[in-house]
């Protein structure tokens, strides 16, 4: 029998409109996607004041608890693991209504237990190309370690690069199970990404394949030109890394201390 999940927002944010109009979006936007690594929904209703929507059941657990126990990963695990997403930021950027999910980080992709299915969920923030302008405060929405900086900016036009520079922390996280900017409290963040002239500058434990680290390096680029321009040219490079040999691709790196420091490209 074919398992479903109910969605349905707490009593204690009825009343919240902004809130509402949130949950209603993300159930809206995840009802017109139809893909393997994208959460479906096959429903919206409400019952009573209580509004809910039908979705698809994963077997599994989020990323960050799938790292948590099973953490830092290896380079070929993570790419395959970020190839999933791509794909389903691919689709949902190229989509006739095209979306911008703006909120990537391990929280919302689970990861299926028995296939290891990686499966974007929580559209909740997600900008819809083409619609009404939206508030400064919905364009600040998201998660600030994982957010890019033209997010912060409410001025600046949001486009898929902003997803891409977010998985590319992910991924970034995924081989060291820290996250890129785990040492900077929240003002700091926040003066680095608005102000700061230096570029995010992945470092990592035990030498991974060059390959990977300018991967890396390029989606996390602070400046919209030097980061990928589209799904598609990531997908290339995550597929150009997965076909290095498998020595470099299957060491198991160790957590590390710190992501602040310069990377040393391996040559």
């Amino acid at each position: 029998a074919t398992l479903f999940a109910l969605k349905a927002l707490p009593a204690e944010w009825h009343h919240n409109i902004e809130i509402v109009n949130r949950f209603h979006q993300q159930a809206r936007v995840m009802a017109r996607f139809n893909h393997p690594n994208i959460v479906r929904v096959s429903d919206v209703d409400k019952d009573g004041n209580t509004p809910y929507f039908v979705m698809e059941y994963i077997e599994g657990q989020a990323l960050s608890e799938y790292l948590a126990a099973n953490g830092p990963l290896s380079v070929r695990e993570a790419l395959s693991i970020a190839r999933q997403i791509t794909l389903a930021l691919d689709y949902a950027h190229s989509h006739p209504s095209p979306a911008i999910h703006r909120d990537i980080k391990p929280q919302n992709i689970l990861i299926e237990t028995n296939s290891k299915r990686a499966v974007v969920t929580d559209f909740g923030i997600a900008k819809v190309r083409g619609a009404s302008t939206q508030t400064n405060a919905e364009l600040m929405l998201g998660t600030l370690l994982y957010c890019a900086p033209e997010q912060i900016l409410p001025h600046l036009e949001i486009d898929g690069r902003a997803d891409l520079y977010s998985l590319g922390l992910v991924l970034y996280e995924m081989v060291t199970r820290r996250a890129f900017f785990a040492d900077l409290d929240e003002r700091t963040l926040l003066g680095k990404m608005l102000s700061g002239q230096e570029d995010n500058l992945p470092v990592f434990s035990l030498p991974v394949p060059p390959e990977f680290a300018a991967l890396v390096r390029r989606a996390i680029s602070r400046r919209l030109e030097d980061r990928y321009q589209s799904a598609k040219e990531l997908l290339k490079d995550i597929d150009a890394s997965l076909a290095l040999p498998t020595s470099s691709l299957d060491a198991q790196p160790l957590a590390q201390a710190t992501a602040l420091d310069p990377v040393v490209p391996n040559h």
